[in-house]
């Protein structure tokens, strides 16, 4: 069957994912951008995807398990994707390895990938581009005059990717390329007569995508939401007279339940119930609060120097407990001029130090912010008197997460046992190395 150029569609997918293996690793995002051969766009589909497991590589993709908790799994998307994807050809950069992964999560479904057409833009380009040393994506669009604005979101590669298909079936025009099947020359693959043919599975569709942008609004708003709907069911009063002790009190439990960076609904009852039971008001509540924040606005400032991991954190602890970043900025721009207030918080709580069995999960930040290696965090961690286990028991004292959403299975059995979870700044924190 002769399929004119001219009349093809082309279905650019590019999917990031949390490792290298199609058995083991699963998706956490797929971008779709459908075009005709000049480039221009027909449709797009873009979502995250829950991949109920540790989310790999944030330092390559982006993705955290906050942003991809709420988003649907793959089996809610698999009819809507693979609608959009049919009646093309499928192309990606290096596609082999995004199609064995769209094939494994199919195939989990018990739903096997016919053998559709396929296109690979890498492969194209050897044919048809000019000789470059590097065959990677932001190589190829340098060469071909394309825009890459970020890398590794999926939806960003994908129309960058039909761009550069666009340059290059249009360079391949003088190997008088005519029609579909003349592209067999240059690495196309599969049944192009499956362009015209109805793919019939059980699979779900009619799924609400979610990208990048909403995850992120979404984990904000849930997270303000979630504490200012505990603060309210406190007293209207103003701020009461109910003393340091009960103040102090309720500032232990709130370092406690802030160790490892989320607010699950039963910290959430216990922070109620303490105030409750003290007589704090909601304005006790919200002073609290910012005082808190205040005691590590002071500590990151010890050194005289506020850097990038050390606001992520203060703006995640913000977002927890509903204070806004203006009063943040207030407290930072305060703080830089007068010596931080002392904690009230009590100096023999439970501290993390040496003697204890720790154990880390993702891709551990180093005491800096930035990415180290499983073998770095546990040289660390060992010169600081600590044994690092490789597995979550119910005898080890503390995991470390890298992401407070975690769906790593360390993370789950830890807080099946009840261990301690506590979030990589804190760990840092508690040993002065932050």
């Amino acid at each position: 069957m002769t399929v004119p150029l001219d009349q093809a569609r082309f279905a650019v997918v590019d999917v990031e994912t949390t490792g290298l293996s199609p058995m083991i690793d699963r998706v956490v995002e797929v971008g779709v951008v459908v075009t005709d051969r000049w480039g221009n766009v027909q449709l797009e589909y873009e979502t995250l995807v829950n991949p109920d497991r540790d989310v790999g590589p944030t330092s390559i993709h982006g993705l955290t398990a906050t942003m991809v908790s709420r988003a649907p799994r793959f089996a809610e998307i698999a009819g809507d994707l693979l609608n959009a994807l049919s009646g093309s050809v499928w192309v990606g950069h290096n596609l082999p390895f995004d199609f064995r992964f769209l094939a494994a999560e199919y195939g989990r479904l018990g739903f096997a990938v016919p053998d559709v057409p396929r296109l690979c833009t890498m492969r194209l380009y050897r044919w048809v581009g000019p000789a470059i040393e590097s065959h990677k994506l932001n190589r190829v669009c340098e060469a071909c005059g394309v825009s890459l604005e970020g890398s590794h979101c999926a939806i960003t590669d994908a129309r960058a990717t039909s761009q550069v298909l666009a340059h290059l079936l249009g360079e391949a025009e003088d190997f008088e390329i005519r029609d579909l099947s003349d592209l067999g020359q240059f690495g196309l693959a599969g049944d192009v007569q499956w362009m015209f043919r109805q793919i019939d599975a059980p699979l779900r569709c009619g799924c609400t995508p979610l990208n990048r942008r909403q995850a992120g609004e979404s984990a904000q708003r849930r997270q303000r939401d979630f504490i200012q709907q505990l603060v309210e069911r406190l007293r209207p009063t103003p701020e009461t007279e109910v003393g340091d002790g009960a103040i102090g009190l309720y500032l232990n439990l709130l370092d406690r339940v802030l160790e490892d960076r989320r607010i699950d609904s039963c910290e959430g009852e216990q922070l109620v119930s303490l105030a409750f039971d003290w007589g704090l008001s909601r304005g006790d509540a919200e002073r609290a609060h910012r005082e808190y924040l205040g005691m590590l606005v002071g500590t990151a400032l010890e050194d005289g120097l506020m850097t990038d991991p050390e606001m992520t954190d203060l703006k995640s602890v913000a977002d927890l407990l509903a204070v806004p970043y203006s009063v943040l900025d207030q407290t930072i721009a305060i703080m830089g001029r007068e010596p931080a207030v002392p904690l009230r918080i009590d100096p023999d709580r439970d501290r993390i130090g040496s003697r204890m069995t720790v154990c880390f999960t993702g891709e551990t930040p180093g005491p800096t912010g930035l990415p180290m290696t499983r073998q770095e965090v546990t040289s660390l961690a060992e010169s600081k008197g600590m044994t690092v286990a490789n597995s979550v028991t119910k005898k080890l004292d503390v995991l470390v997460v890298a992401d407070p959403e975690t769906q790593s299975s360390k993370a789950r059995k830890a807080r099946e046992y009840g261990v301690r979870v506590v979030a990589a700044p804190v760990f840092w924190q508690e040993f002065g190395l932050s």
